[in-house]
């Protein structure tokens, strides 16, 4: 199941204001408009996408659960001047009390890129759990970011794996709402991994979140691996 904001009314495109976008050979007129909010609340998620007759390739590029935003042409480009798009994301997405079961045939839970920043304004997961337990592929994510938020707050969750993947367009070359990009803001607290313990416990923690586009924060979570025992972070 994905989900993707609704096209622009016509009342939307009459009161954009046009900004110009032209980074390389590619020109175009755009706005970005974030509205709308998804709620989902006390749901069980059986991620058994093998048992679908999807192929391999196409599992790999899938996910259970997608949220992303959309581009949406309102003007081609004509003698009138270049192509003008609406760019269209969402307020917030919440996800409370969910449990995925039967993952790893891709990203369990997946906030794709958008390809403009930002394309999903807040992200909230509370209650999340994800164990190890019948899970096919072990380096896929549960829940997996790709691109920037304005915000991600993540709590009282337990995660398989928890990731997040850069754009393939460099963060300033983005279509965006502000001429700075500012970094991402993660909260984390009171959350861990849901991986298996291992027999002999060694001093080392496995927490990473890649770039200079986040603002990390964590509090009273733990972590560990096949190589790790639980480490608390506060």
């Amino acid at each position: 199941m994905f989900f993707m904001p609704t096209k622009p009314s016509p009342e939307e495109v009459a009161e954009a204001t046009w900004k110009h976008y032209q980074p390389g050979a590619q020109e175009f007129e755009f706005d970005i408009i974030l509205r709308g909010t998804i709620r989902i609340d006390g749901v069980d998620i059986d991620c058994s996408m093998g048992n679908q007759g999807i192929g391999k390739a196409e599992l790999e590029r899938s996910c259970m659960l997608g949220f992303a935003g959309r581009r949406c042409v309102v003007r081609p480009k004509s003698d009138a001047g270049p192509e003008r798009v609406i760019l269209v994301g969402f307020d917030l997405v919440e996800l409370t009390n969910v449990a995925i079961g039967n993952g790893g045939y891709a990203d369990d839970i997946w906030f794709s890129r958008g390809y403009f920043s930002p394309n999903i304004a807040q992200v909230r997961i509370d209650g999340l759990v994800a164990l190890a337990t019948n899970r096919i592929n072990r380096k896929r994510a549960t829940v997996d970011f790709s691109g920037l938020r304005h915000h991600i707050s993540i709590t009282n969750s337990q995660f398989f794996r928890l990731g997040s993947e850069a754009a393939d367009v460099p963060y300033r070359e983005l279509p965006r709402l502000t001429v700075r990009v500012p970094p991402t803001p993660l909260d984390a607290g009171q959350s861990r991994d849901g991986r298996r313990r291992p027999r002999r416990p060694r001093p080392l923690l496995h927490l990473a979140w890649r770039g200079s586009h986040h603002d990390r924060a964590v509090h009273h979570s733990r972590t560990w691996d096949s190589r790790s025992w639980p480490t608390t972070v506060s």
